[in-house]
């Protein structure tokens, strides 16, 4: 049903300027009624990372590129999901609070490969309290039709998208009740720690570092790994 998927960073203060060199895209003129939103251009390949300016703190959302977005809504609904606004495109609900839209699909279809730094942006790891766990996973596995897979970590599930969509979805069960499921980006690199001082340089501040992640804020407050 997805046949494509954004990644949105929505906030009144979005940090674009760093998040055009960290990604090497190119800031498309902004559109919208109030000028609030811009795509990140990849150099190649079909974009997948845009930005809202919006009365919100910074956070996540997903766009879910579909054929029909009425038949999709009605999926979503009948998972759990919540209708919140009709704008011709339909904001969302998750069962959880994530928000989410359902646009049209318009073709897109060549996934951007890395840049050249050996980095992408090619996951966004939805946050989730330990109580929805089960029903947050399940919602986006029977949504998507995407398979589950095993993680060697057991807080972890990730979902096995299909080989040409831009981003992957990873569901984490936080340690401690915080409400509604928030999302965040994940970025792949071949030299973790060479991405992580080129990040730095560019204004992010470092939050944590483990075995598997380091954890980053970018200048506008945004959290990320």
């Amino acid at each position: 049903m997805i046949a494509w998927l954004t990644a949105f960073i929505d906030g009144e203060q979005v940090a674009t300027d760093f998040w055009t060199q960290v990604t090497a895209t190119t800031l498309s003129p902004w559109r919208g009624e109030r000028d609030e939103f811009a795509t990140l251009e990849p150099r190649a390949g079909d974009a997948y990372l845009r930005v809202q300016l919006a009365a919100t703190p910074l956070r996540i959302h997903l766009d879910l590129h579909v054929a029909d977005v009425r038949t999709a809504a009605a999926r979503a609904e009948s998972l759990g999901a919540r209708r919140v606004a009709d704008h011709g495109y339909l904001v969302m609900s998750s069962p959880t609070g994530l928000p989410l839209c359902l646009v049209p699909w318009h073709g897109e279809s060549t996934r951007p490969e890395e840049t050249v730094f050996g980095s992408l942006v090619d996951q966004v790891c939805l946050d989730v309290d330990a109580a929805n766990f089960d029903r947050e996973l399940g919602f986006w596995r029977d949504l998507s039709g995407w398979p589950v897979q095993v993680s060697p970590l057991p807080e972890f599930a990730a979902l096995q998208r299909p080989s040409e969509l831009p981003l992957r979805l990873l569901v984490q069960r936080r340690d401690s009740d915080s409400g509604d499921t928030t999302a965040h980006l994940d970025i792949a690199c071949v030299d973790r720690a060479a991405e992580v001082d080129r990040h730095l340089r560019l204004g992010a501040t470092k939050v944590r570092s483990t075995q598997w992640w380091t954890t980053l804020r970018d200048p506008a407050g945004l959290e990320y790994c």
